[in-house]
C-alpha cells in the first residue's frame, strides 16, 4: 500500500479531478439548429449548391522503429519505401517519417496527405497502420510534433495550436513542396489541421481535411465554451463548477513536485496499457508495440514539463467556427468512433458535426460512423483506412 503523503494525495486529487472533469463534459449533448443554407462549392468546376440541402449521408461501418536518422527501409508485406529523417523547424529536431510506392511512377495521386497526431501521439503510435495505406497511392508524411514523438521537447516552448499550425504550415512549405496536401488529424490534431486551412495568410495549397475524433481543443478548457456556443443542456452553474476545476487543476500541475509525480504514476507500461485498453474497443490492438511507442518519447527529460505545459496552456480556437468557416471551400470528412469516451459523438463537437452533416452532402462534408474508441484509424484501421483512401480518390477526380 502506498504511504499517505500530502504530494501523493495531491497527485491522486488532480488525476481524480481531471477524469471527473473529462467525465463531465464528454456526456454533453447539443441542441444545434438545423443549418439550411449551404455556400458555393469552389471546389468543384461549375456546381453552384447555394440552395437549401436536406440530404443525409451518414454511414454506420462497423512499427518497426528506425533509428532516428535519414534512413530507409521497406514496409512489410508492401512495395513502399519508408523514410525517416530530421527537419530543423525553429532550432530544434523534429523528426517525421514518409512512406511512398517504391516505384514513384507508380504514385497515382499528386496530391500529397499529410497525417497530424494529437496528445501524446507520434507517427508510431498514430499512424502505424495508415502510414502504408495511404502510401499506395500517395505521398504521406507524418510529423512527430514539436514537443511530442520523437522530436525536440523544449521546456520553454509556448506549446499551443497556433504553435503546431505554423510548424505544420512550414512542414508542408519546406519539406512536403509545392505540391496539394490533404491533411489528416486526430484529436487535437484535427484542429491544427483546420486551423491551417482556414489561415488567410497560408501558403499550403489545402485540398481537403481529414478529422478523426476532432477534439475540443489542446486541452479541455474549451469544453464549458463549446457547451455554451452549441446550446447544450447543462445549466450556467455547473459549466462554472468545472471552470473552477479546471483552474484547480492549473494550479496543482504549475507545482511541479505534484506534475512529477502524477507524470511519474501514469508514464508507465502498465498504466499505458491500462489506459490504451480504455480508449481502444479492439483490446487486440494494444499490444507490446503500441505501448512501447507511448512509452519512448515519455523517457525524455522535459517530457514532463511538456505534458504540463499542454495540459495547463491555453486550449486554442473552438473547431465549429473553423469547420463553418471552411464549409464549401474544400472537401471536409469527419470519422468518428460511437464509442469515444474522450470526445464522445454527441459531444460539443461530434454532434455538430453529425447535424451539419445530416443537412449537407457529401461533396461538403462526409461523415462517416464506425465502432471504435478515440482513435478509429488505429482500433479499425481496414475500415477507416478504406473510408479515407475512398475519400481521398474522390478529391483527385475532383481536382483532374
Amino acid at each position: 500500500c502506498e504511504q499517505p503523503g500530502t504530494m501523493a494525495t495531491a497527485g491522486k486529487l488532480a488525476m481524480l479531478m481531471s477524469l471527473a472533469t473529462v467525465t463531465a463534459l464528454q456526456h454533453a449533448t447539443s441542441a444545434m439548429p438545423n443549418p439550411t443554407l449551404l455556400p458555393r462549392l469552389s471546389f468543384l468546376d461549375g456546381q453552384d449548391r447555394s440552395t437549401p440541402v436536406t440530404s443525409k449521408r451518414i454511414h454506420v461501418v462497423r512499427r518497426s522503429r528506425i533509428p532516428l536518422a535519414s534512413t530507409a527501409s521497406t514496409v512489410a508485406g508492401t512495395d513502399q519505401f519508408k523514410v525517416e529523417k530530421t527537419w530543423t523547424w525553429d532550432g530544434h529536431k523534429c523528426r517525421y517519417v514518409v512512406v511512398n510506392s517504391a516505384d514513384v511512377s507508380s504514385t497515382i495521386s499528386p496530391c500529397a496527405a499529410v497525417l497530424i497526431h494529437g496528445f501524446a501521439g507520434s507517427a508510431d503510435n498514430s499512424w502505424r497502420a495508415v502510414l502504408p495505406a495511404l502510401g499506395e497511392t500517395r505521398q504521406t508524411y507524418a510529423l512527430d510534433l514539436l514537443g511530442l514523438g520523437l522530436s525536440d521537447k523544449p521546456a520553454d516552448a509556448p506549446y499551443s495550436i497556433a504553435l503546431w499550425q505554423r510548424q505544420i504550415s512550414d512542414f508542408c512549405r519546406e519539406v512536403v513542396g509545392d505540391v496539394p496536401v490533404v491533411l489528416v488529424g486526430t484529436s487535437f490534431g484535427s484542429l491544427i489541421a483546420l486551423s491551417v486551412a482556414a489561415d488567410s495568410e497560408s501558403s499550403v495549397d489545402v485540398r481537403g481535411i481529414c478529422m478523426l475524433n476532432c477534439a475540443v481543443g489542446m486541452n479541455n478548457k474549451n469544453g464549458p465554451a463549446a457547451a455554451r456556443a452549441a446550446g447544450e443542456r447543462y445549466p450556467e452553474w455547473q459549466l462554472r463548477v468545472f471552470e473552477a476545476v479546471l483552474a484547480l487543476i492549473d494550479w496543482l500541475f504549475g507545482q511541479k513536485a505534484v506534475l512529477r509525480a502524477v507524470f511519474a504514476r501514469l508514464a508507465t507500461a502498465e498504466n499505458v496499457r491500462t489506459l490504451l485498453e480504455g480508449i481502444y474497443v479492439n483490446d487486440e490492438r494494444v499490444d507490446d508495440e503500441l505501448v512501447a511507442a507511448y512509452l519512448e518519447p515519455a523517457a525524455t527529460d522535459t517530457a514532463v514539463d511538456v505534458f504540463g505545459a499542454i495540459y495547463t496552456g491555453d486550449a486554442g480556437p473552438l473547431p465549429n467556427p473553423l469547420v463553418t468557416s471552411l464549409l464549401g471551400k474544400l472537401p471536409l470528412l469527419a470519422v468518428w468512433g460511437t464509442r469515444d469516451t474522450i470526445t464522445p459523438i454527441d459531444g460539443p463537437v461530434g454532434a455538430f458535426l453529425q447535424e451539419l452533416a445530416e443537412n449537407s452532402t457529401p461533396e461538403l462534408l462526409q461523415f462517416e460512423i464506425v465502432e471504435t474508441g478515440h482513435v478509429p484509424h488505429d482500433d479499425a484501421p481496414e475500415k477507416v483506412n478504406a473510408i479515407m483512401s475512398a475519400w481521398m480518390g474522390r478529391i483527385d477526380e475532383w481536382r483532374q
